[in-house]
């Protein structure tokens, strides 16, 4: 159950970024908060969610169908196939990550081929 905080300000029409502040600050207690921003906001999200982590060093559970967005933000990258884990595996590139390594090339194929999409054209 989402806190009141959160659905009052999902109602209210406040912009991503305030929703991700309010999210933060009231989702203090593990309580699952799940929004889709636009991409932009994605983005600026991804620089947000780096200095946090790095500064308070929180458990951070992601789950997104973006494989990029897993591999420069996760530790570890786990695929499901028919709700169990397919693939479980330790990004392992010194942060920050840049999807022009090869390393980042390397794990990005793998992660697709695991999910079904590997012989598809690099599409960013």
């Amino acid at each position: 159950m989402f806190s009141p905080a959160l659905v009052a300000a999902s109602r209210t029409g406040v912009s991503e970024e305030q929703w991700i502040v309010v999210a933060l600050l009231v989702n203090s207690t593990s309580k699952p908060v799940a929004f889709s921003p636009p991409p932009l906001t994605r983005i600026k999200m991804h620089g947000l969610l780096q200095q946090l982590v790095a500064k308070h060093r929180p458990a951070v559970l992601l789950v997104t169908h973006d494989v990029d967005e897993a591999i420069l933000l996760a530790n570890r990258v786990i695929v499901l196939t028919d709700g169990e884990i397919s693939l479980s595996s330790e990004v392992g590139i010194p942060q920050p990550r840049s999807r022009e390594t090869p390393e980042f090339g390397t794990l990005r194929r793998r992660l697709l081929t695991e999910l079904g999409v590997g012989d598809e054209p690099d599409a960013r």
